[in-house]
Order: C-alpha cells, then sequence, then structure tokens
C-alpha cells in the first residue's frame, strides 16, 4: 500500500521570526513566496510561488495574488482582489475590492484601483491616478499622473491617456485605426 505524501508547505520559519510579519489564521502562503518585515497577510488570502510582498504592505482577506507577481512597500491590496502572473503594483498603491489586475501590468505609486475594475495584460497605470469602478483598461494601455478613469468606461489597446485627462461614464477611447 502507498502512502501519499501531503503538498508541499512553505517553510514558514524565516517568516515567522522576521519581526512586523504578521500571518493571520486561515492565510495560505506557499512555497517559493517571499513575504518581508512589516508585511500583514490576512485571512482567507492565498499568495502562491514566486511571489514577493515587501515591507509594509497589506493583502487583505479573499485576495489572491499569484506566481511572479511583485507587491511592494506600502501597498493595500484589499478583499476579492485578483492580482495575477509577472504584475507588478508599487509603493503606495491601492487596490481594492472586487478588482482584476492580470499579467504583465505595472500599477505604480500613489494609484488608486477601485471596485469592479479590470486592468489587463501590459497595461501601465502610473502615479496619481484613479481608476474606478466598472472601467476596463486593456492591453498595451498606457494611463498616466493625475488621470481620472471613471465608471463604465473602456480604455483600449494601444491609447495613451495623459496627465489631467478625465475619461468619464460610458466613454469609449480607443485606438484610431
Amino acid at each position: 500500500m502507498q502512502t501519499t505524501q501531503p503538498p508541499a508547505r512553505a517553510n514558514l520559519d524565516h517568516i515567522s521570526s522576521l519581526t512586523g510579519v504578521v500571518l493571520t489564521p486561515g492565510t495560505r502562503v506557499t512555497a517559493g513566496t517571499r513575504v518581508t518585515r512589516g508585511t500583514r497577510v490576512t485571512r482567507g488570502t492565498r499568495v502562491t510561488a514566486g511571489t514577493r510582498v515587501t515591507c509594509g504592505t497589506r493583502v487583505t482577506r479573499g485576495t489572491r495574488v499569484t506566481r511572479g507577481t511583485r507587491v511592494t512597500a506600502g501597498t493595500r491590496v484589499t478583499m476579492g482582489t485578483r492580482v495575477t502572473m509577472g504584475t507588478r503594483v508599487t509603493a503606495g498603491t491601492r487596490v481594492t475590492r472586487g478588482t482584476r489586475v492580470t499579467r504583465g501590468t505595472r500599477v505604480t505609486r500613489g494609484t488608486r484601483v477601485t471596485r469592479g475594475t479590470r486592468v489587463t495584460a501590459g497595461t501601465r497605470v502610473t502615479r496619481g491616478t484613479r481608476v474606478t469602478r466598472g472601467t476596463r483598461v486593456t492591453a498595451g494601455t498606457r494611463v498616466t499622473c493625475g488621470t481620472r478613469v471613471t465608471r463604465g468606461t473602456r480604455v483600449t489597446r494601444g491609447t495613451r491617456v495623459t496627465a489631467g485627462t478625465r475619461v468619464t461614464f460610458q466613454s469609449d477611447f480607443a485606438l484610431a485605426a
């Protein structure tokens, strides 16, 4: 009779020995993850292989942060968010409830990406930008400093939305053919 081995689990000894790292009951942190000083990863969160969650980050309930993601200092990733493979979410960013940030996206310092937003492959959302409820920002888009992209807006491939622009409810920004 063969006995089956339980799935590989991360060796959390190095994490618990770091001052200021809080992993609450119900958190799953898998092998190959780096969680550093001052980080809080809370109940119901999944942080998977190859992820780096660094100093001062808060990753909260129901969040999935997947393979190859970097979530850096001072970031808040909250309830029900999915941050997927190859994403970089950097210092001072807030990514909130129900947001999907997908492969190859960079969301940088001072950005707020809110409830129900989809930010997809290859997008750059930079400093001081607000991307709000129900917005879709798609592949290859650059949304830059001081921009507000609001409810029901679609910003599509190859578009540049620059500093100080407001893209409002039910707008459609598309690449000119």
